[in-house]
């Protein structure tokens, strides 16, 4: 027998499991995508996703991959501009990287199993907003040593915004030393 907990919604009842509500949410935030990204990331089959996905949905192609896109969303995809420039370090939970669309992100295999690694992942460098590399992490006491891994060779310009997003981490996490290194 499960406790009751005053205050706490119960299991929503068998008519209220309709998925749409949340498939739409994910489109809204990692469109555009496939009925097996949604799938991916809800834990099921596309086979049991399409049925729920939305009727209006736009088919489009993104790097050769076919998918859907809300048609709101539409114009903003295909008049993008090119990527920022800049460099960021994203933590491993990062929205960004939450997407089912891991091939578009990182089309490299070997890549790919670098970033979204089971067991501690490492954090991402993005630079003119593609992955360009990882960025592994050591505490020790308040020291924080960052090792920067990059998939091809950085600016040499992107040395001081490195070494900035190095500090905003360190800050975050209470350091008060920080170390950062380029492999």
């Amino acid at each position: 027998m499960v406790a009751e907990h005053p205050g706490r919604p119960g299991a929503p009842a068998d008519d209220a499991a309709d998925p749409s509500s949340v498939i739409a949410g994910y489109l809204r935030f990692f469109a555009p995508a496939t009925p097996a990204d949604v799938a991916g990331f809800l834990g099921t089959t596309a086979t049991a996703v399409r049925p729920h996905l939305p009727a209006d949905l736009v088919p489009v192609e993104v790097e050769g991959r076919a998918a859907l896109c809300p048609p709101d969303q539409v114009e903003a995809l295909t008049s993008a501009g090119p990527p920022p420039g800049g460099v960021r370090l994203l933590r491993p939970s990062d929205p960004y990287l939450q997407g089912r669309d891991r091939e578009v992100l990182v089309p490299d295999r070997a890549r790919r199993c670098a970033v979204w690694r089971s067991l501690g992942p490492p954090g991402v460098v993005v630079a003119g907003g593609e992955v360009a590399g990882t960025w592994p992490t050591r505490q020790k006491g308040s020291a924080l040593e960052i090792t920067v891994e990059p998939f091809r060779p950085l600016a040499a310009a992107d040395r001081p915004a490195l070494d900035e997003e190095a500090g905003r981490i360190g800050r975050t996490r209470g350091a008060v030393r920080v170390r950062m290194q380029v492999r």
